[in-house]
């Protein structure tokens, strides 16, 4: 076997392997010469032969590089004592040799046939280990008696083989489970009772009472030593009935030997009987241990078992499944620690933007690759000691101890934004996706972790609202600006609930020829202590809290009503992405158009490029099932967003209307005039009606109706007005007029081909 395949026993297990070495030296010295000086007969005999099998250990255990000046210091220890005792110098040699070649062969039959280890709990592993011994054993005496025969009597030679093989068999059998507890750490494997003055009590009471068996002669008492062996097992665990089983052995091999104990025969031959009768004695104390170890081990492994599942259990309650990152419970109470040591440290949120079209566009398995690779992300980003947490689809949060200043903070949610930004490589092809964060600093003053989670919270929603892909620190501006905002969602929940605190302003939208074809709804909120609110807060308020739903809802039907008293006109409503995106969206507005009997040509949907930028596929199969049910659909602020070309050839609109700052722009911006009047004649190749918003000047009207628009919208004609001032003078600017009383007639007859354009509705804008 090469050294690059050699690799030893659990060797992580041995925190000093020089140190092991060592006593792995000085052992097989002692028991060399204990056995020498103790176990021989005065034929040079000995039951059993146990350095051996510290050999074997130190092959199993230690690398190359340490077990080669093992073995040779145990071949000199070996030549030594040999010598010393009187052997000759060709006997010296070759058998402190051949216990080297023993040794290898044991070692690698073990590897070979007794696994990675040597499971001392289970019978099989045993029987195998005891049959790699005794079989190496036989192998080494096949060699020695080739090399060195007594006599040529054949049956001589069987007989010294015999002897030979069952001396340094018992030897590895009886030394290395022991050793090899010892020293790979396998002791702490099992579950023992005892403790430490027990174990030694139990060992030297074991050791004593060998002594006496074996002083006396065919004194029964030997038989005593099998339940003590075999309560050491139980109480003190494999290590120490292995030692004691070693130690047992060597006090009654010494002392049969030299004529005492049970097994003396005062015979010629009482010496190779007495070895006969000594080593099947070992072998039972040997394989007694053997039912307690492995009923032991069986104990064991379900202890084991018991606490691997608590492991578990413990690491599902408090890890997140997905990524392994802590979850939001085990995040609390590590925040509460920090806080409760008054440490300097940061928390960080941090939310994934796009992240749930990622999920909507290439499917649920796509986001979970994409959710594991960002937390490896970050887990590289960090010290050992940061917490990282996964709250739950696309949140994250950071625990960073040991404060750093600004900068580093800086450059650590800097580096936190440059990795998501990163391509994220799925099974379902790249994706794309960017970082909000929001930090907190602590502990500041006496905030318990709700009060500092929710800090992080408002600073994560301050960088989310100033559009994503950056981070920002809590401040008392952004506290008050969140406090406003709660208040806020309180107000606009009641102002739903009644009152007149809600209402729709009317913008009217005229032909070329002045007169009017429809008008735009538009919401309006004038609080009670702050007056007037804008609408894009109003929206964004009712987007965060879900009420965008039931308010779209309250818009449609009073936007519905006016269609009612005016049917000369059609009436449109802009959408929010946030209602595309919800089920029953498409439902309701259908169920509400229907009960109102208001005729469905009459209602248009704008939608912005950005609706279409969040979830293209499934926005553009709604719209299609509106426009299919009889609702038009336009596309609000064409030219401000992305791709836009493309949503026209994906998504099936009626009418496209010119951003306002495109108009603003005509005879001020050659490229913005071109732009305006590319837009309606691509719009006409289209089959599309176009309107133009934002008029506000005669010189933009001119340019508009000499380009052929169909709809002018803007302050030249109406400003936006409520119903009661829509015909009776409010609006002072008004400059258009309604339709003829024909078209009057035919519009209260449900004729829209003479009633004119039909324009559709949206939702509040």
């Amino acid at each position: 076997m090469s050294r690059d395949r050699w690799r030893p026993y659990r060797a992580s297990s041995l925190p000093n392997r020089r140190r092991a070495s060592l006593m792995l030296v000085a052992i097989f010295t002692v028991l060399v010469l204990v056995t020498r000086l103790a176990c021989i007969d005065t034929n040079n005999r000995t039951a059993f032969w146990p350095a051996n099998g510290v050999l074997v250990v130190a092959l199993l255990l230690l690398p190359w590089r340490l077990a080669i000046p093992v073995l040779a210091a145990c071949l000199s220890v070996n030549l030594a004592v040999n010598a010393f005792c009187g052997f000759g110098t060709f006997e010296v040699i070759v058998d402190a040799s051949l216990n080297i070649v023993v040794s290898l062969i044991a070692a690698v039959l073990t590897r070979r046939f007794c696994g990675a280890r040597i499971d001392l709990s289970r019978f099989r592993r045993l029987i195998a280990f005891g049959t790699v011994a005794f079989a190496s054993a036989a192998i080494e005496a096949g060699i020695g008696e080739m090399i060195e025969p007594d006599s040529g009597n054949l049956i001589a030679c069987l007989t010294e083989a015999l002897q030979w093989t069952l001396c340094d068999g018992l030897g590895l059998l009886l030394a290395t489970p022991a050793l090899l507890l010892c020293f790979a750490g396998g002791s702490r494997s099992y579950p023992c009772d005892a403790g430490p003055v027990e174990r030694c009590l139990l060992l030297a009471g074991t050791a004593s009472l060998a002594a006496v068996s074996f002083s006396l002669p065919h004194s029964p008492t030997f038989m005593l030593i099998y339940p003590i062996l075999i309560l050491t097992a139980f109480r003190a665990g494999p290590p120490w009935v292995f030692a004691s089983i070693l130690i047992t052995s060597l006090i009654a091999a010494a002392l049969t030997i030299h004529q005492y104990g049970p097994f003396v025969l005062l015979s010629s031959r009482s010496i190779l009987l007495s070895h006969g009768m000594i080593q099947p004695f070992l072998v039972s104390i040997f394989l007694c241990a053997v039912p307690a170890n492995n009923a032991l081990g069986e104990k064991s492994r379900a202890i084991r078992r018991i606490l691997q599942m608590k492991e578990a259990v413990e690491h599902a309650a408090t890890h997140d499944t997905l990524t392994t990152l802590v979850n939001r419970d085990l995040f609390r109470v590590r925040l509460g620690n920090l806080l409760r040591s008054r440490e300097k440290f940061a928390l960080l949120y941090i939310d994934l933007d796009r992240f749930k079209l990622v999920n909507d566009t290439m499917g649920h398995i796509a986001g979970d690759q994409l959710l594991r690779i960002f937390g490896a992300r970050l887990l590289t980003l960090v010290e050992p000691d940061t917490t990282v947490a996964r709250f739950g689809g696309d949140e994250f949060a950071m625990l960073v101890r040991h404060r750093p200043g600004e900068t580093a903070l800086d450059q650590l949610c800097r580096r936190i934004i440059d990795v998501t930004r990163l391509p994220f490589l799925l099974s379902a092809g790249p994706a794309y996706v960017s970082a909000s964060i929001g930090l907190a600093l602590g502990p500041a003053g006496a905030c318990d972790p709700n009060e500092l989670m929710r800090r992080a919270d408002i600073a994560l929603y301050a960088a989310k609202s100033a559009g994503r892909d950056g981070y920002r620190l809590f401040s008392e501006e952004l506290d008050r600006a969140s406090f406003d905002r709660d208040r806020l969602r309180a107000d606009l929940e009641a102002a739903l609930e009644g009152g007149d605190q809600l209402r729709l302003v009317y913008q009217v939208k005229v032909g070329i020829d002045d007169v009017a074809r429809g008008v735009e709804a538009l919401l309006r909120w004038q609080h009670p202590v702050r007056g007037a609110i804008p609408v894009q807060d109003t929206i964004a308020i009712a987007e965060e809290t879900g009420l965008i739903i039931p308010l779209g809802a309250w818009v449609l039907r009073n936007a519905l009503a006016f269609a009612a008293r005016w049917p000369m006109l059609t009436v449109a409503l802009n959408v929010s992405p946030v209602q595309l995106r919800h089920p029953g969206y498409v439902a309701s507005v259908l169920e509400l158009i229907r009960s109102s009997e208001v005729a469905r040509g009459r209602i248009e949907l704008e939608i912005t490029e950005t609706a279409l930028l969040e979830d293209n596929e499934s926005i553009a199969a709604k719209l299609a099932c509106l426009r299919a049910g009889g609702l038009r659909i336009a596309l609000d602020d064409f030219g401000t967003g992305f791709s836009s070309l493309r949503h026209l050839h994906q998504c099936a609109v009626d009418r496209i209307k010119i951003d306002r700052s495109f108009v603003a722009a005509i005879g001020q911006s050659e490229k913005a005039t071109a732009i305006v009047r590319a837009v309606i004649q691509l719009g006409h190749a289209l089959g599309l009606q176009v309107t133009a918003e934002g008029v506000e000047t005669e010189a933009q009207r001119q340019f508009l109706v000499e380009a052929h628009i169909d709809e002018l919208q803007g302050y030249i004609f109406a400003r936006p007005v409520d119903e009661a001032l829509f015909m009776v003078g409010g609006d002072k600017c008004r400059r258009w007029r309604l339709v003829a009383d024909d078209r009057l007639d035919a519009a209260r007859s449900g004729d829209a081909t003479q009633a004119g354009p039909i324009e559709a509705v949206g939702i509040a804008a």
